[in-house]
């Protein structure tokens, strides 16, 4: 079912929006289901591996701040020394990380486009451990994880093809089940019917928030965030702020909203506006009185 609906929206896909031929990139998919290759960079392997880390010891002052970072290269750990460990490595990329219940889960998408998984851990006393993988999918795009109300919102969405999908769990003591696939269309829409790429999922009294990033660089269609019922029936575009490029992190509470204008290097915050001149800014949370964003120098990213 995963690789019928991977092809059936491939197939859809308006390529004159991407930087890849129809061509190409069917190539590309055919080199990488019969030689194992990566479908963006053909000349290296596909992840297909990912094994589980044993227990890790870190040094820290329980007082302050542990800090979690999910990068392209793995998720690390920045101690109150500034030391940074990384957790899990040569696996891919992590984008989405929340906790629940003195775990932590976190979204890993591989090589993108082909196989990923959600990692879970726990952390006390000093000690990472109890490192499990609890959801595995192939043809995945994972780009967002949310918890709500005992669920676990994942956000599986390709910047290459028609292909949206919040999955949804449940969180219980065995780990997660999953309860649905929520294939978000919004291809009806006249001035929607090219968004694409969610990556980030919010919820705030009844309905749920999905940022469409919209691949802005490439497409010139401006970032936006969407709002849909609890059942993701689409209900209305968010009126916030407008010319936003590639952005990310869209949050909304009892505090107001919050989006990174990513490419403009803009921190929107209510009416608070930040440029961050010559950083790429993705990754937001906010802890009491602070906010921490990710920093990343435009020319290395």
């Amino acid at each position: 079912m995963d690789f019928y609906y991977f092809i059936k929206n491939l197939w859809k896909k308006d390529f004159n929006l991407i930087p890849h031929s129809k061509v190409k990139f069917l190539i590309k998919l055919l080199l990488h289901l019969i030689f194992g290759t990566n479908l963006r960079f053909y000349g290296k392997r596909a992840i297909t591996k990912f094994p589980i880390p044993k227990k890790i010891k870190i040094k820290h002052d329980p007082k302050k701040n542990l800090i979690l970072i999910g990068t392209n290269t793995g998720l690390y750990i920045k101690d109150s020394n500034d030391f940074f460990t990384c957790v899990i490595e040569n696996v891919g990329g992590f984008f989405g990380l929340d906790h629940h219940k003195g775990i932590y889960y976190v979204a890993c998408n591989g090589s993108g486009h082909t196989k990923g998984c959600i990692y879970s851990f726990k952390i006390k006393d000093n000690e990472v451990y109890d490192f499990k993988i609890v959801f595995k999918k192939r043809f995945q795009y994972f780009h967002g994880l949310k918890i709500f109300e005992d669920n676990l919102f994942l956000v599986d969405s390709s910047w290459l093809m028609n292909h949206e999908i919040i999955h949804k769990f449940k969180i219980n003591d065995h780990g997660l089940k999953k309860i649905s696939s929520n294939h978000i269309d919004v291809s009806t829409k006249k001035d929607l019917n090219k968004f694409c790429h969610i990556n980030s999922i919010s919820f705030y009294k009844d309905k749920v928030y999905l940022l469409f990033h919209n691949m802005t660089e490439y497409t010139r269609i401006n970032s936006e965030v969407l709002v849909f019922d609890k059942n993701f029936k689409f209900s209305e575009k968010l009126k916030f702020e407008k010319d936003l490029v590639s952005a990310h992190d869209f949050s909304i509470s009892n505090k107001g909203k919050c989006i990174l204008d990513s490419n403009n290097s803009i921190l929107y915050f209510n009416n608070l506006k930040i440029k961050l001149e010559d950083y790429f800014i993705r990754g937001y949370i906010e802890d009491k009185e602070k906010l921490f964003i990710g920093l990343n120098l435009k020319k290395k990213r």
